[in-house]
């Protein structure tokens, strides 16, 4: 069960970084366009992958029972948790595009492995009875990295308009 919800939320995680490399691309070429150019790409995330969340969300039973009737019961829960936290995985994403343009491997690497890190003691410490807990698990620790990320690019963001 988990190998479908996983692969659904990774194919869509892939779309999105690939979609960033374009950012890192026009922000290393065109470094004093950065807020508007994270503003471009937030608003076309947004407008590109939110439908997409929401139509998931919405369709995560029917599209599951494909599976059979159990494999839908046990997994949509979670399937519709981990596709809500995709959303602050864009705002994740678009940091991380502004830091590697910028050069910066650590704040790049920091949200990167903040996730993964994060993740590891969620998923050892919560009750094994079922993906629900995980997937909840995984939505929280989306949303906490998301705050540090939007407070990190706010203030990158912040340090260029001052310059300029």
């Amino acid at each position: 069960m988990f190998f479908v919800v996983w692969t659904a939320v990774n194919a869509v995680d892939v779309a999105a970084t690939g979609f960033v490399n374009s950012l890192v691309v026009r922000i290393a070429g065109e470094p004093h366009r950065a807020g508007e150019l994270v503003r471009l790409a937030g608003s076309r995330l947004a407008v590109l992958f939110g439908p997409l969340i929401v139509i998931g969300v919405l369709l995560a039973h029917p599209l599951l029972s494909i599976f059979g009737a159990d494999y839908a019961e046990l997994g949509s829960t979670a399937l519709v948790l981990v596709l809500i936290g995709f959303a602050p995985r864009l705002l994740i994403l678009l940091a991380v595009g502004v830091f590697q343009a910028d050069g910066r491997g650590l704040p790049v690497a920091a949200f990167q492995l903040a996730g993964a890190a994060v993740m590891l003691p969620v998923a050892a410490l919560l009750p094994t009875g079922g993906l629900v807990p995980i997937a909840v698990g995984f939505l929280l620790v989306q949303l906490a990295v998301a705050a540090v990320a939007a407070i990190a690019l706010r203030q990158r963001l912040a340090r260029q308009e001052s310059a300029a």
